[in-house]
Formats: structure tokens, C-alpha cells, sequence
């Protein structure tokens, strides 16, 4: 199954190129020694793998853009439950709190469209946190 993205682009009548460049910094500012998804792919695969990788990525979220489409496996994640205080009591459920382990590669294009559509986002300076 895919997800269909809205067609934002025929405002502009171009869909934007991502460039091998955005790609590697992308990459480059995923934190390392993280947990690895169902696919076992981790951070350091990609900061690792050469300039091949990159190269099929940057042709892969290029071909997103065009056809807007997302694969459904970008979209899921694995919540896990993670100990606030290691000092605390394990058995009260307040004491944790969830995390969500996703592929890494959908944070690349996570990161990927933050870039190619920050003069879209406009901040709210009177929001703080949540």
C-alpha cells in the first residue's frame, strides 16, 4: 500500500529537485547509535555505505516528489516503552515514557522535505512546547 501526498507542486508547476548534496547533509545529521527498525537499518549504514547509496536515494525521494507518493513502510513505526528514572519504580507505568522507532530512511526524507519546503513553514512565536 502507498500514501498519495497532496499535489502542493501545481502551485508552482515544477516539483522540487533534490540534489545528491541535500542528500549527503541529510545523512550527516541523522544521530548515530540508534536503535534499528524492523528492516535493521541503521544511521551508520547510510553515513557508511559510499556514494552509491546516496545516489539511489537522491533518485528514490526524486521520484517521490514527482509522483507523489510515499511507501507505506515510511509511515509506521514501533512504539516502545522506555524507563524515565533507572532509580525509579519499574512496576508504576507512570515512570515510563513511549518512544517511536521508525525507519531510517524515512527520517532522510523527513529531513529531505523540512529542506525543500522551509520557506512554506512559518513559525508561531507565542507557541512554547507543547
Amino acid at each position: 500500500m502507498t500514501i498519495i501526498l497532496p499535489e502542493k507542486e501545481k502551485l508552482n508547476n515544477a516539483t522540487p529537485q533534490v540534489t545528491v548534496c541535500d542528500v549527503e547533509k541529510c545523512i550527516e545529521n541523522l544521530k548515530r547509535n540508534k536503535a534499528p527498525y524492523l528492516d535493521k537499518v541503521i544511521g551508520e549504514h547510510l553515513l557508511y555505505g559510499g556514494s552509491h547509496i546516496v545516489v539511489h536515494l537522491t533518485l528514490l525521494f526524486n521520484s517521490m516528489l514527482r509522483h507523489c507518493v510515499v511507501p507505506s513502510d515510511f509511515c509506521q513505526g514501533m512504539v516502545l516503552p522506555l524507563l524515565k528514572c533507572k532509580h525509579g519504580d519499574a512496576t508504576d507505568i507512570n515512570m515510563y515514557r513511549g518512544i517511536t522507532i521508525s525507519p531510517v530512511i524515512s527520517k532522510v526524507f523527513e529531513l529531505i522535505l523540512l529542506q525543500v519546503y522551509e520557506s512554506l513553514f512559518t513559525s508561531h512565536p507565542l507557541q512554547y512546547g507543547f
